[in-house]
């Protein structure tokens, strides 16, 4: 029984590997390390080393989190990250093909949406400024987009 390609679903503190298996019957529940900040409404983006970067969500009833972490498969553990440049709940976070995550929209403190976008780069493990958005929006979806010649 070999595992040929393993993705995760982060959920409650659990990791669900799904993927290419012998049998479909042989899926397990494998638990983890708890997020270092209890969160709702974030973002739970796979990079492409197979960490998990968690970003964002409600840090309590009434504040969006600026906090983000980086989940390790190969440790079972989150470690915490520099804080985003903006307080979100309810963002996109995006995968792009250069491997940086673009993080957009959600709702402020406030209850405002958003409109700043900020990319986090997995290699230097920090946020950066990406620009404004022209409306704000917050509860939406976003999909990375190809050319039809598969370019980014």
């Amino acid at each position: 029984m070999s595992i040929r390609t393993v993705r995760v679903a982060l959920f409650a503190g659990l990791l669900l590997p799904w993927g290419a298996r012998s049998s479909p019957t042989e899926a397990s529940v494998i638990p983890t390390a708890s997020l270092s900040v209890e969160r709702m409404a974030h973002t739970a983006t796979m990079l492409a080393s197979g960490e998990v970067l968690v970003a964002g969500g409600f840090a309590d009833v009434q504040r969006a989190a600026r906090s983000a972490e980086l989940y390790s498969p190969a440790l079972r553990r989150f470690a915490p990250l520099p804080r985003m440049l903006v307080p979100r709940h309810s963002h996109t976070a995006t995968l792009l093909a250069d491997g940086s995550v673009l993080i957009a929209g959600g709702y402020a403190t406030s209850g405002d949406p958003v409109v700043e976008v900020e990319r986090f780069d997995p290699v230097r493990r920090r946020f950066e400024p990406a620009g404004r958005m022209l409306d704000a929006r917050a509860g939406d979806t976003a999909q990375l987009l190809r050319r039809p010649d598969n370019s980014s």
